[in-house]
């Protein structure tokens, strides 16, 4: 059984209207997905959708949830790839959409509401096999500074120009890319997937990964950060280090420039067998 769980934690109960209907088309080709299933974007998303629709189903679902009492954004999912996107607006838009292949084994998409003191957004597949491709798109006022987290398998996890008290996520395969993000407190765990923090303002970053890359930059350092690896490479590239460079690797190879720092904090690196490398920018 693969889940989608879209959490939003409230005060009061929200009761929120389900209705979802999956969209198939009868036209199209014999491609197959994996050669059209790493489009980012919704317009190509719209482009595979009409060119394989003799072998595939498509969905598309969204869900507006008011936003007055949200005190926290957990999102957690399996094969997703999930984007956080902070904008000029009222309400929080949860958006999904879809491309499943067709099977006997194959049954539609079907988002549960359980409603009580915390909302529950869901999306269930009961016994799905093949390919599939499929995104979750959070839209969040810009007013809004609440905890945020957000957890998969093989999905990426994504954002741009976010605001937050504290960012955690977590992923198995998946990469994570953020960019521009202003939070107190940023803490990520992934097991092979890459993972890729620019620019922004964080005060606190906290990294834990087994093989895939660290790849971050540093405007300002405001808190102690720690970059844990196996055998994955760790890279910086900073403008400012305020605090005291410990670089540590059992067998990679550690470069780091030098800076004019207080030592006010502490930035820590250790990797098994990764390089190490801190670059002033």
């Amino acid at each position: 059984m693969r889940k989608l769980w879209i959490y939003i934690m409230v005060i009061s109960i929200i009761t929120l209207t389900v209705g979802c209907t999956p969209n198939q088309q009868t036209d199209g080709t014999n491609q197959n997905l994996s050669e059209s299933i790493y489009f980012e974007d919704y317009e190509g998303y719209q482009m595979v959708k009409e060119t394989l629709a003799d072998k595939f189903f498509t969905y598309e679902d969204e869900q507006h949830i008011e936003s007055k009492n949200v005190r926290e954004i957990m999102v957690e999912g399996v094969f997703e790839n999930i984007t956080f996107i902070q904008e000029n607006r009222e309400d929080i838009l949860v958006s999904y959409y879809g491309i499943f292949e067709k099977g006997k084994n194959n049954t539609y998409p079907k988002r549960d509401i359980v409603e009580q003191r915390d909302v529950f957004y869901s999306i269930k597949w009961e016994n799905f096999e093949g390919q599939s491709f499929a995104r979750v798109e959070v839209r969040i006022p810009e007013e809004l500074y609440v905890p945020i987290s957000a957890q998969c398998e093989s999905g990426n996890i994504e954002a741009s120009y976010l605001e937050s008290s504290i960012i955690q996520l977590k992923t198995s395969s998946g990469n994570i890319s953020l960019k521009n993000i202003n939070t107190d407190s940023l803490i990520i765990n992934s097991n092979s997937g890459n993972i890729e923090v620019l620019e922004g303002v964080i005060y606190k970053i906290d990294i834990v990964n087994i093989t895939g890359n660290i790849i971050t930059s540093i405007i300002e350092q405001k808190n102690n950060i720690e970059m844990v690896n196996g055998s994955g490479n760790i890279i910086i590239t900073a403008v400012e280090i305020d605090g005291k460079i410990n670089a540590e690797s059992s067998s990679g190879q550690i470069k780091l420039d030098d800076f004019d720092n207080e030592e006010t904090y502490s930035l820590t690196m250790r990797t098994e067998s990764g390089n190490i490398s801190l670059t002033k920018k």
